[in-house]
């Protein structure tokens, strides 16, 4: 019995994590069908394993498929409550049409004698992710204030005209936004140039604008547009990414060894999005700066993923591997380090001057051709 209990339990939650693909396939399919337009589907969070193309969308999938989203683009002017109102129930209904299938088909007890009901626990975990997304609430996704899809639903109904409108400058800031992921960063800043006289009215993209002067080794100037916007953290379309404001402000400082401020800016994002791998890697950075590797070790491995060196967690397998040296475990700094080495030809500007600020703390106890 004990081991049908565990095997069932394992296979719930990796149910749950399949729910949530049906329940953002949902989002996509619902979204399509009253002709709006998908723009992004994340699934999961932590570190980033792969990006696609998936019938005019980016899918992007994360380590931890426990959570999801879809970015879509409102662009039809009539019926625009009915339509948000349908793409958004989409989840919800993915969801319980599943569970209602699954169950009712298969309507067995979840354990058996001879092995697990795989089918009714697809069910049960497509049922609970259906009905929790449909209670009203607030939550966090990677860093980002959200409304639950049964808060959205019932807020349509008060929604003003000019959130139902679309931007009109909606489709350049998709763009630019893709375009920074993609490391094309001079032609990101090249649409944020073009619109500069608009920024004022879209202020959260200035996060992006930031971004790009942070890739780019201007530091300075990206603090600047970071403290402007703390004077209008308040305001409504600030307030919802306030955490990558306080993120990226304490990014800032770090490069500038600016470490107080650092440590002050990352406390104010961890207090808003603890758990978010952006944030809890940051300050595993800051920690090791200031010499408290013990500390830094948990929040750095937490998040590191060997096999995504080259691509997602570059800067923390740099920290990772001073805070095994600080540690004298030079073995595991030593192998990290080589594995870092065979992909600074990736580095930004940013990533670079970290590096070089680094290298030398283990140069002393981790000779590699590299550092000779």
């Amino acid at each position: 019995m004990l081991a049908y209990l565990v095997g069932s339990y394992l296979w719930f939650l990796y149910a749950l994590a399949l729910s949530v693909v049906c329940h953002e396939a949902g989002h996509y399919v619902a979204a399509r069908l009253v002709g709006e337009r998908p723009w992004q589907i994340t699934l999961g969070t932590g570190a980033k394993i792969a990006v696609w193309r998936f019938f005019g969308a980016k899918l992007a999938i994360h380590a931890t498929l426990f959570s999801g989203a879809v970015l879509t683009v409102y662009r039809r002017s009539t019926k625009r409550r009915t339509r948000r109102f349908i793409t958004i129930l989409g989840g919800p209904l993915f969801n319980l049409f599943f569970a209602i299938n699954f169950l009712y088909h298969w309507p067995h007890s979840f354990l058996r004698k001879d092995g697990i009901e795989w089918l009714p626990i697809f069910g049960a975990a497509n049922l609970v992710m259906g009905v929790v997304n449909l209670i009203p609430f607030k939550g966090k996704f990677m860093g980002i204030a959200i409304d639950s899809d049964g808060r959205q639903l019932l807020g349509i109904p008060f929604m003003k005209e000019e959130e139902l409108s679309l931007n009109p400058l909606q489709d350049e800031w998709m763009k630019a936004n893709d375009l920074i992921e993609e490391k094309k960063y001079d032609a990101a800043l090249k649409i944020y140039d073009t619109y500069a006289s608009n920024l004022d009215a879209n202020k959260i993209q200035y996060i992006n604008v930031a971004v790009l002067h942070i890739k780019q080794g201007r530091y300075s100037e990206a603090q600047s547009i970071l403290q402007n916007l703390l004077h209008h953290i308040n305001d409504p379309d600030v307030k919802v990414f306030e955490t990558y404001v306080y993120h990226n402000l304490a990014y800032v400082y770090l490069l500038l060894d600016k470490l107080d401020e650092a440590q002050d800016m990352i406390l104010k994002a961890r207090a808003l999005a603890g758990k978010f791998m952006a944030v809890e890697s940051l300050h595993g950075y800051i920690l090791v700066e200031q010499g408290r590797a013990t500390e830094a070790i948990p929040l750095l491995a937490k998040h590191f993923r060997e096999d995504l060196i080259g691509t997602d967690t570059l800067e923390t397998a740099m920290y990772l591997a001073v805070a095994y040296a600080d540690l004298d475990q030079l073995e595991k700094a030593k192998k990290l380090w080589r594995k870092i080495e065979q992909h600074t030809a990736v580095l930004d500007a940013d990533e670079a001057c970290l590096f070089r600020r680094l290298a030398p703390k283990i140069q002393d106890r981790i000779l590699t051709p590299f550092l000779k």
